[in-house]
């Protein structure tokens, strides 16, 4: 069956990922913001495979293979602990990182809960073979900052695992990984030598979108006083999906013989899917095309379905009047280009403590980038690194 007039990559052929994968990493850019494959990356040899559902084939990585040397951490001296919490009935576990030992006076330092890109992703912003460090690289700036932070191993990562939805993974819905940021950020208030009234959370890409639902429940987010958006979706989780999947379509079937019907009937098929998901029709969503079934698979659509029904946009008009706000977007490539995310980042620019801005000198995954030269460093952007230093000095009342 001819597959979308794509490329014929290696990992189009592989199993896919826990279902909960597939939501908005259609499009998987590479670290240095340049090579867009469709598809999800190459699952490591060493990935366990995990029982398929009836209607899918699924894997879980376990730990994502190490592609970039950026492992290092220069002059790295603060002190990490383990952490583990409960959630939809199962442990999930992080890392807790401190500015310094708690200090022998009592005082207490303001503490961020840094959620990861994707949903397979781990606590240090690691997945899909894909080594960037992202959270761990946040962490440590934190922590050079007076900040604690902890990062968790999402579901189907690291020590977390899959848990009981190794078995069902088709029952996975995006509420689970809602529920899993709120019981981090419960766990983080309680932790010794923290500010239990000063405390932020950052949602990176995907994570952005966890994030912001946390960020306006008031009743669950006591003390919140700070929110970071990086590289957030700026719409709905398919209309994300669809934009990716049809501009694939089309600026790769230059390397295809595919006749503008075949491409023009992908679209459809796309399209209707997308309604039929929205409709709440999952048992119509049967597209014809091989690459297309997979993307829509049965195991995928409940997960689909409870993403996109979140909107990022009314989520940001409705946040807490008070809230100081920061978000930014790379300019660098990335999933999520700055100009999907402009009309929500408008919103969440709106009020007092609040702004955002574009980062000439980062990726998606917020590596430092040359805005002459576009040579990628393993620092973090320095404008990032900037604003965040404002930002966080306003919203706990820092010098």
């Amino acid at each position: 069956m001819w597959a979308l007039g794509l490329r014929k990559t290696g990992a189009m052929g592989r199993a896919r990922s826990f279902p909960f994968m597939v939501a908005l990493i259609v499009g998987v850019v590479s670290n240095f913001g340049a090579t867009v494959v469709v598809g999800a990356a190459p699952r490591p040899s060493n990935s366990p495979t995990v029982p398929a559902s009836a209607s899918a084939s699924t894997t879980v990585t376990a730990d994502p293979t190490t592609t970039v040397a950026l492992a290092v951490r220069p002059n790295f001296k603060y002190p990490e602990s383990e952490l583990s919490f409960k959630a939809a009935g199962n442990t999930l576990y992080g890392t807790l990182e401190r500015p310094a030992a708690n200090p022998s006076d009592g005082s207490r330092v303001p503490a961020v809960l840094l959620i990861a890109d994707r949903s397979q992703t781990d606590r240090n912003g690691n997945g899909n073979g894909i080594t960037t460090n992202t959270l761990q690289r946040l962490g440590d700036f934190f922590a050079a900052n007076g900040l604690a932070s902890l990062r968790f191993d999402k579901f189907g990562t690291g020590k977390t695992g899959g848990g009981t939805f190794t078995a069902h993974p088709e029952t996975v819905t995006y509420g689970v990984f809602i529920a899993a940021a709120n019981s981090a950020y419960q766990t983080l208030k309680t932790q010794s030598g923290i500010d239990p009234t000063r405390l932020g959370i950052l949602g990176h890409g995907d994570g952005a979108l966890i994030a912001l639902s946390l960020a306006t429940d008031t009743r669950a987010t006591p003390g919140l006083k700070w929110l970071v958006v990086l590289n957030p979706p700026g719409v709905r989780a398919l209309e994300v999906l669809e934009g990716q999947l049809i501009a694939a379509l089309y600026t790769q079937a230059t390397s295809t013989t595919a006749t503008k019907a075949k491409l023009d009937d992908a679209a459809i098929q796309i399209s209707t899917a997308v309604k039929q998901i929205r409709a709440g029709e999952l048992a119509k969503v049967k597209p014809t095309d091989s690459y297309l079934a997979q993307t829509f698979a049965p195991g995928n659509l409940k997960f689909l379905q409870t993403q996109d029904a979140i909107d990022p946009q009314k989520l940001a008009a409705n946040l807490p009047t008070g809230l100081a706000v920061y978000s930014a977007c790379a300019l660098r490539g990335g999933i999520f280009p700055c100009k999907t995310s402009a009309a929500l980042r408008s919103i969440l620019s709106k009020g007092a403590g609040r702004n955002t801005v574009e980062l000439d000198d980062s990726t998606h995954a917020l590596l430092r980038v040359d805005p002459k030269s576009g040579q990628v460093s393993s620092a973090t952007s320095a404008k990032l690194e900037t604003g965040l230093t404002a930002a966080m000095k306003r919203a706990f009342g820092l010098k």
